[in-house]
């Protein structure tokens, strides 16, 4: 019985130690993918968008969230300025986007070109952990 008793608990001290914990969110900036327990060190990410240009000139374009479904935002709220155009798409939050995280919602966005005053209207939706790419193109 002593046997059984100790080949039993060798077998359960043997599974938890082998146990891989880690943040299991796959939304957290420290995801784990070989984690299989969470250990509650996860760090969640917003749902974010990044702003391009294709690279025209237009001078430096200003972006602005005119408003969103959930009243979060202050209409006409500036948030940021392009100032430099990409030959193809580039990764969220790459240098030189205007990048920003929100809650999840609905929200429309107006951006205005300094040099002749063009301007591009929109609506992008963010829901989970993704990050939205908006191009304003001619």
């Amino acid at each position: 019985m002593k046997t059984a008793i100790l080949l039993i608990s060798c077998i359960a001290l043997f599974q938890v130690s082998c146990e891989n914990k880690g943040c299991t969110n796959i939304c957290a900036y420290n995801f784990e993918a070989d984690a299989d327990k969470d250990d509650g060190s996860c760090v969640v990410k917003k749902p974010s968008v990044t702003f391009w240009s294709d690279g025209n000139s237009h001078g430096f374009i200003n972006i602005s969230i005119d408003s969103n479904q959930n009243g979060t935002f202050d209409i006409g709220e500036h948030f940021g300025t392009l100032a430099f155009g990409f030959g193809s798409e580039p990764a969220c939050g790459q240098y030189n986007t205007v990048t920003r995280e929100f809650e999840i919602g609905t929200y429309n966005y107006r951006a205005t070109a300094s040099d002749d005053d063009t301007q591009w209207t929109g609506e992008f939706m963010l829901d989970g952990c993704n990050c939205v790419l908006v191009q304003l193109q001619d």
